[in-house]
């Protein structure tokens, strides 16, 4: 194409955007400018809407809603379970449907409009008045659909998001939460995944690994209660399945178990749902089967040490009054004089209260880098069978000197030094700085 022809075209191109321009402005103006907020179809309070029923010609299908008290209620295609969050905003959006504009008042020609058989009605009962939103074609801009009153012929056009709001199917409005747990009432919570299984209990406020009695991280426990809390169906797969055989829930992958009260939950996992990144669900006692997000299952793949509380030790600094260290044969005693700073005892006598409490504020919130051996059986392996060294923290209770805990050294790996605590069989990897607070209080020890 020659340049003289560009020239032409890009020529056309501006005065035709010139002209659309100007047709809009002048279509905006026309009539003075609108106050969108004031232009309603229907004059409703939401709180008088007592009755809903949503019509899509094109599927032929009927959604029928009503208001008993506070609550709504599914009387069409059935009794199922509403998502309240889904019908308040359907209410609010019957309510005060947001209209772009009047377009034309006693309309005649209705099929040019696509409002002489509209593909959807939204029809509500106020105050005991039937009232009816026909919806049609979109406009020439795309941006909103032709909307009437089936009453009326004054025709309006209201914005797509509004009316969408409007053509709410099934599966939009049924209930999708699976569980109505109320995580503060709930006592014990257990998985079954293939061959593994963990079980916890709670005692008072904590959470605890039964049968082990090992307490749980917080926020490990948190985010599964939060998991089975907000499980959350992606479809509706079928209502009353013959067989569960299908979906894999006889023998099902996964159990989850939740138990508030005199109240249990119990959800069953099943197969996976070919080409989706979903799982076959259902929970126990009910018949419907659903699909998650295959999420919600990976999420369950762990094991007791994936809740267990890393905190080894929970002390507060203040209460430890002295400090017994055994080294190489060596025995290291430390405790608070009469002004509350710590000193080297006998045979040393030497001030030692930054170094002490350096250690002690390092053991006192001392947590496991890993949970490396609950067997008790295998002590030599990290040189805990003869320990390399020991810390023992004491606290004065009642005029007493009281053992709070009695820590045992092993060996060094890399970053890790294994430990153990005194009369107990569980091994455990802490940072091995651990031994330069040591070293530090030794080197103290030895000076002149």
């Amino acid at each position: 194409m020659s340049r003289k022809k560009n020239r032409f075209l890009g020529t056309y191109i501006v005065v035709g955007i010139a002209v659309l321009l100007g047709v809009y402005v002048y279509q905006s103006e026309k009539g003075g400018r609108v106050d969108r907020s004031a232009v309603r179809i229907f004059d409703v309070d939401k709180e008088d809407i007592t009755g809903i029923e949503l019509s899509n010609v094109a599927d032929n299908t009927l959604i029928s809603l009503q208001k008993s008290g506070k609550n709504w209620k599914m009387l069409k295609p059935g009794d199922y379970e509403l998502d309240k969050g889904e019908v308040e905003g359907l209410v609010n959006n019957i309510a005060d449907l947001r209209v772009e504009r009047k377009v034309k008042e006693n309309v005649t020609d209705f099929a040019a409009y696509g409002l002489d058989k509209p593909s959807y009605k939204a029809a509500f009962i106020e105050k005991g008045k039937r009232r009816v939103y026909l919806i049609g074609n979109k406009n020439p801009t795309q941006v909103s659909y032709y909307v009437i009153d089936e009453s009326g012929k004054d025709l309006y056009t209201a914005f797509n998001y509004s009316v969408e709001n409007l053509k709410k199917d099934l599966k939009s409005l049924r209930k999708k939460y699976l569980t109505d747990l109320e995580p503060e009432k709930l006592t014990a919570l257990s998985i079954k995944l293939d061959t593994k299984e963990v079980n916890l209990e709670k005692t008072g406020d904590k959470w605890f690994i039964s049968p082990y009695n090992y307490e749980c991280d917080k926020t490990a426990v948190s985010d599964l209660i939060d998991r089975v809390k907000n499980l959350k169906a992606i479809d509706f797969i079928e209502d009353a399945p013959k067989s569960q055989v299908k979906y894999g829930l006889e023998s099902p992958r996964v159990i989850i178990t939740a138990v508030s009260g005199a109240e249990k939950v119990v959800i069953l996992v099943g197969k996976k749902v070919a080409e989706k990144e979903e799982d076959y669900v259902k929970v126990g006692g009910k018949a419907a089967v659903y699909s998650v997000d295959r999420y919600f299952t990976q999420s369950f793949n762990k094991t007791y040490n994936d809740f267990r509380s890393k905190n080894l030790l929970v002390l507060k600094p203040a209460e430890i009054t002295a400090v017994e260290i055994e080294k190489g044969g060596k025995k290291i005693a430390v405790s608070k004089d009469k002004s509350g700073k710590f000193k080297l005892d006998k045979p040393y006598n030497k001030p030692a209260d930054l170094q002490v409490l350096d250690l002690v504020n390092c053991l006192s919130s001392l947590t496991a880098q890993k949970f490396t051996d609950d067997s008790g059986k295998r002590f030599e392996k990290y040189g805990l069978k003869v320990p390399t060294a020991s810390v023992a923290l004491y606290a004065q209770t009642g005029g007493e000197k009281k053992l709070k805990a009695k820590l045992l050294l092993g060996s060094a790996e890399k970053d890790d030094l294994y430990v153990r605590f005194d009369g107990e069989e569980p091994v455990f990897a802490v940072s091995k700085a651990l031994l330069d607070k040591l070293t530090v209080l030794d080197s103290i020890a030895k000076a002149k």
